[in-house]
């Protein structure tokens, strides 16, 4: 981990969606630092809260979402509490998003020179050839024939096509820090690693940092520096990419690591998979959120962990992290406390 004082630092976040009147949280105080030439990814299942956290940091929250508390300090500066206006003034230009879903984030009436042109005019010094720009970046993330397909609509585009002008406008100002929003979820691998290797580039070369929101632990394990795993709005684990696929301590983790497949394990027939569900935002148990699905489940469970260390880099929110981490079974304890009067 750097030494260096964070790009942005993120604390005690915590976003709630309203429901009839009722708030919920659906990221529930979250904590990190992305550092300049570092990927961070943010893993976990659909509904784990991954992207909202990126979406209450880049302020782009819809009208039944709204940050409750934290704080996302960039440049000395919150932006949580910035005016929209001053906010503006930093989306795209020092801080820029890449979608999963390129057919919703580009103007299908706008051609691709007019969309990649604003962000350019906003980033650049005067004088710039726009369209000579426009037509460099297409060119640097990989679009065949830039000269000819900077004047065509989104939907003249194929999905990867798509994908790499969105890459293109996201890197137009030379951001700092780029929030991915699982980028390539819609691609075919190929092209998923063919993006993911040019943004990794880009971001090589501007000394930015990226928080890689994702459901993919192989990209994880690829571009990643250090991995926030995520559960029911929470961040249960945190450590450097190898340590913890190397050496999972939430039961969680763990259970995601066994449930994909990998060259180094013995061949199966069907991949372990965690049983059940993530909870309902309206029907979150007291204590451990995960303890409904969790084999090491102990009558503790009943009360909340914290993130806590396990070794210098490595933290984990789980009463029983230290056995988890060595590997021992999770059934004499489990099974005492079931048969417990």
């Amino acid at each position: 981990m750097s030494t260096e004082d964070p790009l942005l630092k993120v604390r005690s976040l915590r976003t709630a969606v309203n429901v009839e009147g009722t708030d919920y949280l659906i990221v529930n105080g979250v904590d990190l630092d992305l550092h300049a030439g570092e990927t961070v990814a943010l893993v976990g299942e659909s509904g784990s809260g991954k992207s909202v956290t990126a979406l209450s940091i880049a302020r782009l929250l819809g009208r039944s979402l709204r940050t409750v508390d934290g704080e996302a300090i960039f440049d000395g500066k919150d932006l949580l509490r910035l005016t929209e206006r001053e906010m503006r003034a930093l989306r795209g230009r020092a801080i820029s998003v890449v979608f999963q879903e390129p057919m919703t984030s580009l103007n299908p009436v706008l051609t691709i020179f007019t969309q990649l042109a604003e962000i350019i005019r906003r980033g650049s010094v005067v004088g710039v050839d726009v369209r000579a720009r426009a037509i460099e970046l297409l060119d640097s993330v990989g679009i065949s024939m830039p000269h000819t397909r900077i004047d065509m609509y989104p939907h003249q585009l194929s999905g990867g096509m798509r994908q790499r002008v969105m890459l293109a406008i996201a890197i137009a100002a030379r951001p700092r820090v780029v929030i991915a929003d699982e980028p390539t979820t819609a691609l075919d691998v190929t092209t998923q690693a063919q993006i993911l290797d040019l943004l990794r580039l880009h971001m090589s070369n501007m000394r930015a940092g990226m928080l890689l929101i994702t459901h993919d632990m192989g990209v994880v394990a690829r571009y990643a520096d250090t991995v926030n795993v995520m559960y029911s709005g929470s961040i249960v684990e945190r450590a450097p990419v190898r340590e913890l696929f190397a050496r999972p301590a939430h039961p969680y983790t763990r259970g995601l690591l066994t449930s994909i497949a990998r060259l180094d394990r013995p061949r199966v027939s069907r991949l372990p998979a965690i049983e059940g569900l993530p909870p309902p935002l309206t029907e979150r148990p007291s204590g451990c959120p995960f303890q409904p699905r969790c084999a090491y489940r102990i009558a503790r469970c009943s009360e909340m962990p914290s993130l806590a260390p396990i070794a210098p880099t490595h933290h984990a929110a789980c009463w029983r992290a230290t056995e988890v981490l060595e590997g021992v079974s999770p059934e004499p304890e489990r099974v005492a406390v079931e048969a417990a009067p």
